[in-house]
């Protein structure tokens, strides 16, 4: 495998050079990211990747990874900073899957949990790095997951979540989106920023995501779905399968997201109907 031996700095010093990104140069954020590479083994102990959880969408200069396959580079990886092993799924090699065992790499991204903070110090990058944990399979301890009333919560803290009649989930870029350039924005108390869908690991070379027929990272971001209704189910007193059910039956729609100096603002989201109002 590409930088199997190779010191941390100076794998992701290769990837750059073999993914040939346009970037600014940024030592200082790739060193700081190179503290929280570590192993990622197979069945037999033999090391099946080395990386650390990341994220490129609040932080322009992050790299991506690479999936190998026989050593060489074959699909690109978002969320994921290193190198891991793959499986092609033909032979021009433009297609492939991870080939670690999704035990071994749960326990990778669980362990990354306690790692992301070395790096990110913003809640809602935190927030993105949680939900690519969750497409691992790992757990995102006291990452924060969404924001609620302008505070981030953790899972513990969504089971403290005051009732209430709706909430609306709105992802992080629509609240961008919807917001960019107003000024004296206020978010309505019921609009619960949070991103379910950090499941598009891997891309193809042109950077597009690549849907693979393995389903391990969209099932895994279910589970992120689950445990945050059983979390607000149990806030609420309510049977937390009623609220998962809404959210995946539902499509997103047009929701009151808050006010600006000169109007309302709305945005898409979904809507959660609390069933004991």
């Amino acid at each position: 495998m590409i930088g199997r031996t190779s010191p941390e700095s100076e794998l992701l010093n290769r990837i750059n050079k073999i993914i040939k990104l346009q970037r600014n140069s940024d030592k200082e954020y790739d060193l700081t990211c190179s503290t929280n590479v570590r192993p990622i083994y197979g069945q037999h102990n033999e090391i099946l990747g080395r990386a650390c959880i990341t994220t490129n969408r609040f932080h322009g200069n992050s790299l991506p990874g690479i999936l190998t396959v026989g050593g060489l580079d074959s699909n690109y990886l978002s969320g994921i900073t290193g190198i891991l092993s793959g499986k092609a799924l033909r032979a021009s090699r433009d297609s492939s899957d991870v080939a670690i065992p999704p035990k071994n790499l749960a326990k990778w991204a669980t362990e990354q949990a306690n790692l992301v903070p070395n790096i990110y110090l913003t809640p809602q990058q935190q927030a993105d790095c949680a939900g690519y944990i969750y497409a691992c399979g790992g757990d995102p301890k006291d990452l924060p997951l969404a924001e609620l009333n302008g505070k981030w919560l953790n899972i513990e803290e969504i089971r403290k979540t005051p009732k209430l009649e709706k909430i609306y989930l709105v992802s992080p870029y629509e609240v961008y989106g919807a917001t960019k350039n107003l000024e004296n924005v206020k978010l309505n108390n019921d609009i619960m920023i949070i991103d379910i869908s950090s499941s598009y690991i891997i891309n193809n070379r042109l950077r597009f995501h690549f849907n693979s027929e393995n389903t391990l990272f969209d099932d895994n971001s279910l589970n992120f779905a689950s445990d945050v209704f059983n979390a607000l189910g149990n806030a609420w007193d309510v049977d937390p399968e009623q609220l998962f059910d809404q959210y995946i039956e539902s499509d997103e729609e047009e929701i009151p997201l808050g006010t600006h100096d000169r109007g309302s603002i709305v945005c898409d989201g979904i809507i959660i109907i609390n069933p004991s109002f």
